[in-house]
């Protein structure tokens, strides 16, 4: 039985749903089920009730998600002990950092005092989005990740500390006609068009969620598909992304960042871990946060 069939299992099983599933997984929803059919006909019982509209766990199905989640586990642990074992170190501790302006402002100043206080740990660094991040905290790949977080956006099993906040602002083309504003008010966004990015469904769900807390349904929305399509998408259009000014980070562009006249308006940066990891160090990392 392959290590990410068994993955793949526990994510469906928290999701209940093969197309969240198969698109966390990176995978095809017919790629997803063979995966699950050759699980099931390996332990030779059904883990899941199948229907037009829904998808359950059978008893079997119970029981092999509280294995497979040891199992998994103890396999990232395996992995990282025998790493260690390679390098002379006394462990191994792998952390996802986002590769834009919070990484550096957030997670190297963290990277930094965990060295320090730790010289006999291997700190493996990965970057990615935050989507990648929490693909990766998910399938065990690492021990926690510095990205964002929102009340709006729960993830089960992931716990998150904050290590900052940063105000949100209204991005907007300099020929935009917010550009010149000294501030916008929630309000204003009920007659504009909104951006958001495909691949970031945490950053999107806090925008939408700030913005219904205060009433306000945007006029239109429109996508991207991620961070490195955000300023060629923006520039020359009509939209307005809401986001920090860490985004300057990723390089010159003809750019409006106006200042949004509410409280609550911020976005939070935070180091997450899967509740119940088994490395070590991990603890120490939470302790440096």
């Amino acid at each position: 039985m392959e290590t990410e069939h068994i993955h793949e299992f526990l994510t469906l099983a928290k999701t209940l749903n093969y197309s969240r599933a198969a698109e966390a997984c990176h995978l095809s929803q017919s790629a997803l089920s063979r995966h699950i059919q050759s699980i099931e006909a390996e332990l030779g019982v059904a883990l899941f009730v199948r229907t037009k509209s829904s998808v359950a766990l059978t008893k079997a199905g119970e029981i092999a998600v509280e294995e497979f989640t040891v199992i998994e586990n103890r396999h990232a642990s395996l992995l990282s002990k025998l790493a260690s074992l390679a390098d002379n170190f006394e462990g191994v501790l792998n952390l996802g950092m986002l590769y834009y302006g919070a990484g550096s402002r957030y997670g190297y100043t963290l990277v930094e005092r965990f060295r320090r206080k730790n010289p006999q740990v291997k700190l493996v660094l990965t970057s990615g989005q935050p989507h990648k991040i929490a693909a990766d905290l998910a399938a065990c790949k690492i021990d926690a990740g510095v990205t964002l977080c929102s009340p709006f956006a729960q993830e089960q099993g992931i716990e998150h500390i904050v290590l900052g906040r940063e105000p949100l602002y209204a991005i907007v083309p300099n020929e935009h006609p917010w550009a010149l504003l000294s501030a916008v008010k929630p309000e204003a966004f009920a007659g504009a068009t909104l951006l958001l990015q495909e691949e970031e469904p945490t950053h999107a769900a806090h925008v939408l969620g700030l913005l219904r807390s205060c009433g306000v349904k945007p006029h239109d929305v429109v996508h991207t598909p991620n961070i490195d399509t955000l300023m060629m998408t923006l520039n020359g259009s009509n939209a307005v992304f809401v986001g920090t000014k860490l985004l300057e980070a990723l390089g010159p562009a003809d750019l409006a960042f106006v200042p949004i006249a509410a409280d609550g308006f911020e976005l939070a940066f935070s180091l997450a871990y899967r509740t119940g990891d088994e490395n070590e160090f991990l603890a120490r990392l939470i302790e440096c946060a």
